[in-house]
């Protein structure tokens, strides 16, 4: 046999039945860390990536050539997924995901937070339909984001839910169960500080599981405009009253909102800003009151950016109980059918107001969830 017909043969060894992998697949539990990043290919399928891998040395995602490993190609990928619950009535620990509980405090898992640029932090109380349509949209994203999912009390078959459909190597699901809160807004300042806390790429990006993004390069977009210099990009908060005299009554006219706000969270954390509800009573105590509108679950972030100097850059502006649509340079970013988790908590007219116009932005959602799945 000729040296050419003995390479022939290892290589035909090697080969199997492609299995051409989703753009949204699941890494492989073999995947390590990002070595080098192809040029060429798409941003969103990473499929060209040359990743450590614990079989072979490196792979990559998807079809190179016959002489590099590729996941498509090999009988021993097995996607990073949550194993099923023993349990249904709390959420159980998945496999491989929950540090340090298996695999110490790095985790087993070989994809790692940090190997992300951004961090997509979404708050979440008992809406699991919206939320995973809207998990797998961010994931067409041209720069795909890590997940962190901060639920504020949602029932134990809500939990289950995440825990079994949603946890997966990039995204992690996180539980606030507090007794009593002193403020409205304190279940979602408590997740949004706890975002900060445990965000471990260069960027977090802010919004909610009610806005669904129109364009694949929204996130590429934000990230482009934010940095040291500017450290906080988004829209302005929507309108807001305060008690009559308040010297904090137009406040809201300069405030981000965390819709869809990024975030530099280096400069974030050399500033020390927070998003602590008690933090802004404690430096204005006068302004606990009942009133519902003002303080709300900006002001704390607002005051500390006010404290450190900084400005936010504030690309536009947001109306209340409205869908609407999120621009930027003449240029539509993303739809927001607006306060749906809320007014479900409110009830009564607001509700079915709500309700109504988020069915349509749903729907119109799904349908291009699958033009993008089919691109």
């Amino acid at each position: 046999m000729t040296p050419r017909d003995k390479l022939k043969a290892k290589l035909a060894e090697r080969r199997v039945v492609a299995r051409p992998l989703s753009r949204v697949s699941l890494p492989c539990v073999h995947e390590g860390q990002l070595l080098e990043r192809c040029r060429t290919c798409s941003a969103t399928s990473e499929g060209r990536h040359v990743r450590e891998c614990d079989i072979h040395g490196t792979c990559t995602r998807s079809y190179v050539s016959s002489r590099v490993w590729s996941c498509d190609h090999c009988k021993q990928y097995e996607p990073d997924v949550p194993a099923e619950p023993t349990q249904t009535e709390k959420p159980k620990v998945t496999r491989g995901h929950v540090a340090p509980l298996d695999g110490g405090w790095q985790g087993r898992s070989a994809v790692k937070p940090n190997h992300f640029d951004v961090t997509v932090v979404i708050p979440h109380l008992n809406t699991p339909r919206l939320l995973d349509l809207v998990v797998q949209m961010w994931r067409y994203q041209t720069i795909r984001p890590y997940f962190l999912v901060i639920d504020t009390g949602s029932d134990w078959q809500t939990c289950t839910e995440l825990e079994t459909k949603l946890r997966a190597s990039d995204c992690e699901v996180h539980y606030i169960r507090a007794h009593a809160y002193r403020h409205s807004s304190q279940p979602v300042t408590s997740a949004l500080d706890l975002a900060h806390t445990l965000c471990r790429t260069e960027y977090l990006f802010h919004t909610h599981s009610d806005v669904f993004p129109i364009r694949r390069d929204f996130l590429a977009f934000l990230r482009e405009q934010t940095s040291t210099a500017s450290p906080v990009v988004g829209w302005r908060m929507s309108p807001r009253t305060s008690p009559r005299g308040s010297v904090t009554r137009n406040e809201w006219s300069r405030c981000v909102s965390h819709t869809a706000t990024m975030i530099h969270m280096p400069t974030a954390h050399r500033a020390r800003l927070t998003w602590a509800m008690e933090a802004y009573f404690a430096r204005r105590p006068h302004e606990r009151s009942d009133t519902v509108g003002w303080p709300d679950t900006e002001s704390p972030f607002f005051l500390a950016m006010s404290e450190a100097g900084i400005e936010p850059v504030l690309l536009g502006e947001e109306p209340n109980f409205e869908r609407h649509t999120i621009e930027a340079g003449g240029i539509a970013w993303a739809e927001h059918a607006r306060s749906y988790t809320g007014a479900k908590l409110q009830g009564g007219l607001i509700e079915k107001k709500v309700s109504a116009y988020m069915l349509d932005a749903e729907n119109e959602a799904r349908e291009r969830l699958k033009k993008w799945e089919g691109s």
